[in-house]
């Protein structure tokens, strides 16, 4: 076993706040940066890929293009190309560590060398994203069939730090009881999350970097913490953080840009708040009426 593997779950093209996060950490804590390389695989070292795109091997959105520029998203702006010399999905990442005269590990199998996973993803409909989930399930799947050729053989510990964009961290407990009986069922050692709410403000950060602002020092704090449990391998519990912001602004700026991002998409102000449509069922302005 070597140490700690960092994977990043975000389906989003920037990984938002939850890569913010798990770097934040894992400078504290030590440890390697693992990426899901285009066949689907786990492999260490370089910035991961959209966790969507690492699914579809050889497409466009997951293969970098030979030159700099730009690469055209999946469903949106077209993704920065990282600096020379960094390392993408769409080149080979480097062997796992092995010993000598044993064939290699694939990446599920290297993984579970580790002595601990940390996962960091955003909240999707109160769980993991779809493809984080069946990452888990392909995980879930190598790991039991260690279990049943050694029942002797350890497991990774399990650590989580999830982000949701409401203000209460406490919407992230349902995603944390489901990585709790995934360790139950696989034999991978649960050993705590970090729950922040306020995602897209985490997400601003950057920003407020280049200001040589940092105005969320209770974050810095839980992360910090957090980060010393896994840099032991102790067990971290289950820690939430809220951000250091009145509830009321937090609405108003979320409400602030869900009309923005409304009227970008020539949305009238009111549709916001009318009934969510059925399955087929035509909006207003299809149906030759107002909106």
């Amino acid at each position: 076993m070597s140490g700690v593997a960092w994977l990043c779950g975000s389906p989003k093209r920037d990984h938002g706040a939850s890569f913010l996060m798990l770097e934040a950490a894992r400078a504290i804590a030590g440890g390697v940066l693992w990426a899901f390389a285009p066949d689907g695989q786990p492999r260490p070292g370089g910035r991961p890929a959209r966790i969507g795109a690492a699914w579809t091997a050889g497409s466009a959105a997951a293969t970098p293009p030979a030159s700099g520029g730009a690469r055209p998203g999946a469903d949106g702006p077209a993704d920065p190309v990282p600096a020379e010399g960094a390392r993408t999905a769409g080149t080979p990442p480097p062997p796992a560590q092995q010993e000598p005269g044993k064939p290699p590990l694939d990446g599920w199998e290297a993984l579970l060398e580790e002595r601990a996973i940390v996962l960091s993803f955003p909240l999707y409909v109160d769980m993991p994203p779809a493809p984080l989930l069946e990452a888990l399930e392909r995980l879930a799947a190598e790991a039991l069939r260690l279990c049943k050729e050694d029942p002797a053989k350890p497991l990774p510990r399990l650590y989580a730090i999830i982000n949701n964009g409401f203000f209460d961290p406490r919407h992230c407990e349902t995603a944390s009881g489901a990585l709790r009986l995934f360790c139950r069922d696989t034999g991978l050692v649960w050993s705590g999350v970090l729950m922040a709410g306020g995602g897209p403000m985490v997400a601003a950060l950057p920003r407020l970097f280049r200001l040589g602002l940092w105005p969320f020092g209770r974050l810095k704090r839980g992360l910090a913490s957090f980060a010393g449990k896994v840099k032991v391998l102790a067990n971290a519990g289950e820690a939430g953080l809220e951000l250091p912001m009145p509830r009321r602004l937090y609405v108003f700026l979320a409400n602030t840009y869900w009309r923005l991002l409304a009227a970008r998409n020539m949305l009238p102000p009111g549709r916001l708040r009318g009934p969510v449509l059925g399955p087929g069922e035509p909006a207003a302005r299809d149906r030759g009426g107002e909106a």
